[in-house]
This record gives structure tokens, sequence and C-alpha cells, in this order.
């Protein structure tokens, strides 16, 4: 067998590729070094996994801590982030965090890292929350959502009036605010509407109707008495639609029907929750005056109506709310309503100078 035979050419070759391999290890190892260097001298960032999705496994740690920890661990945190944790808090302790925030201390970065691992460690493995149940509920089939929400008021009723209030149904629909249940309405077709509310409970059908025209209301009703037979199980679908759509649009920002988690975890059998008496009513007053205002400014004034009338239930004494529903009257033409609500804003705002000396130009043009 004949071998072959090695040229110079051939050597030259092998050489010049030991070479190359050589220098690109050289560059690989060269580059590894200015990382490492670079990453060593980077300015350490402490807490910088904490976030909108562990934000509240945090809270849930950090009310057991001593002051002075839970004021190094907001001091690295986004303003939001510390507002929210802070309000978690009881007031003493508040007041004894924010003295430890004003106290100058020194830390090695060595304890501090020490800290921020340990902490970091913890919040991996905090399971469970009041978030966490309604996610899973959310996701349910009516059935099982039914046979949970059932068990909780039987064995837990705490729990289930804690749950229950974040809730939607196809049978909370008589407990919601009309300016959602309008336009919720608008969203949807009378064919739809008429499947659903077979076999409905009186309340909830005439939930729609009140907040339809005359005109309207007649097609539903025709619509459910003459329209096609439907099964159960269409049934059943059209409902969960509805209520799809009612998450979407609460999603959206166009409704606001449930109140807003607030800080909550599950503790073993008990369940923490953040709230006061009035945070929810609060809550949905200021979104539906925002709404109300956004709509207004932007010329739709029958949806700014439904805003403001509603609010006018839950604030009435807000002299802005009704120089609001007083403008929106007026620009629909409907100037006696206007002048009305302006003299509720005056009532509740005597200083209002120019609002005093419109409704005196509207008295003398009535004369």
């Amino acid at each position: 067998m004949n071998k072959k035979k090695i040229t110079p050419e051939m050597v030259r070759a092998m050489k010049a590729r030991r070479i190359l391999a050589l220098k690109r290890k050289l560059l690989v190892a060269r580059r590894r070094e200015q990382l490492q260097k670079k990453k060593q001298e980077a300015p350490y960032i402490a807490f910088k996994y904490i976030n909108e999705k562990n934000l509240r496994q945090l809270i849930y740690l950090i009310r057991r801590e001593a002051p002075r920890n839970i004021a190094l661990v907001v001091s690295y945190l986004k303003p939001e982030y510390v507002m929210e944790i802070l309000s978690s808090l009881a007031p003493e302790l508040q007041a004894q965090v924010a003295v430890e925030m004003a106290t100058v201390r020194l830390m090695t970065q060595e304890e501090l890292m020490s800290y921020d691992s340990d902490l970091k460690k913890k919040i991996d493995f905090v399971i469970g929350g009041l978030d966490h149940l309604l996610q899973v509920l959310e996701k349910v089939d009516r059935v099982t959502l039914e046979n949970i929400l059932e068990y909780l008021q039987n064995e837990n009723p705490d729990l289930y009036d804690k749950v229950r209030k974040f809730i939607i149904t196809f049978d909370d629909i008589p407990n919601f605010p009309d300016p959602a249940m309008q336009m919720i309405i608008r969203e949807l077709k009378s064919e739809s509407i008429a499947r659903a509310l077979r076999n409905a409970g009186a309340e909830v059908a005439n939930k729609f109707f009140a907040n339809m025209s005359a005109s309207a209301a007649a097609i539903l009703k025709e619509e459910m008495e003459y329209g096609r037979p439907a099964t159960d199980d269409e049934i059943e679908e059209e409902r969960r639609k509805i209520v799809e759509l009612v998450k979407q649009l609460e999603k959206d920002g166009k409704v606001f029907i449930r109140e807003k988690p607030g800080n909550a975890i599950l503790e073993g059998s008990d369940v923490v929750v953040d709230e006061s008496p009035s945070a929810g009513a609060a809550a949905g007053y200021e979104e539906y005056y925002q709404a109300g205002i956004v709509s207004y400014e932007a010329g739709g004034y029958e949806e700014a109506l439904s805003y403001f009338e509603y609010c006018a239930t839950l604030a009435p004494a807000n002299a802005l709310l009704y120089e609001y529903l007083g403008g929106t009257y007026y620009a629909l033409g409907r100037t006696a309503e206007a002048v009305s609500a302006y003299e509720r804003a005056l009532e509740l705002n005597p200083a209002n100078a120019q609002l005093r000396a419109w409704l005196a130009e509207q008295q003398r043009q009535q004369v």
C-alpha cells in the first residue's frame, strides 16, 4: 500500500491551520477575560429581580422583616413599588420604616449581596396567593367554578367573601353599573343576547331591557319569543361569550365591574388582603369619572353622560363633576338639565364667578 507523499505545501497548510486555531483560542480567551473584567467593574444593583409578577411575594415576606431591612429593600426599588409596599404595612410599621429610611448608615457590599441573595431564594419559594387562585378560577368552566365557590361558601365563608367580589359570572349582570351595561349591549348582537337570556332569571333580562331603547327592547323580546330554539349548550356558550366580552372590556378600560385585587396572599387557611372599606368604591368612581372626561373631550357626549350620571350617585358633592355634567347636558341640547347641574356645581363651589355669570345670563335670556 502506497503512502501518500507529504509535500512542503501540505506542511505549510497544516501549520497555517494550527496557527489559525491557536489565534481563535486566544481571541476567545481574551474576550472572556474582557467580559469578566467588565462584569467585575459594573456597579452592583441590588434587588433588580423584583418586578410586577413577584412584588406580592416580596410584600408577603417583607412584612415579617425588621424595619431596617424593609428600608434597605425599598431604597433600591422603583417608586411605584415602594408606594405599594409601604401602603401594605401597618401604620406603626410604616412609621418605623420611614425613620430607618432617614437614618444614614454604612453597609458593605458583601452584606448587601448576602441579604439580596437570601431574599431572592425566599421569593422563589413563595407559592399561592389570592392572585394565583383568581387566575385559576378565571380559566375553569362554569360548572367547576360554581362547585368551587359553593364549597368555599360552605366551608370557608371568609375566603369566599374575599374571592367572590373579584369573580364575574352571567348571574352577576343585575349588579352591573348601568353605564357599563350600556357599553356591553352596544358590543352584542340582538340574537346573541336573546339566546343567552333563554331560561335566565327575570332580574338578568330586565337589566338588559332597562339599558336599551324601547324599540331595541321590543326587538329583543320578539327574538326571545319567536327566534329559533337553542340547546342548553348553545345557551351556555352565549353566556360564556358575554362574560368573556365583559372581561375584555374591563381589560381595555372601557367598563369597570370588579374591584382590583390589592396586595393579597394566602397564609394557610387565612387570607391577608390590604383593603380599606371605601377603597373599591373610590377606585370605581375615579375610573368612571376619568372615562367620562375622555368621552366628553372626544365629543362622545352620550357616553360621557352615562359615566357622569353614574358618578353623581357615588359622589354627589363633587363640584367639578357637576360642571362636566352640566357641560354634557348643554352639548346634547338639554339646557334645563344643564342649568340644574350647573346650579348644583355653584352650590358646592360658590366661589366660581364664571359659572355664576353664565347662570345669570341664562336667567336673563329666559326673561
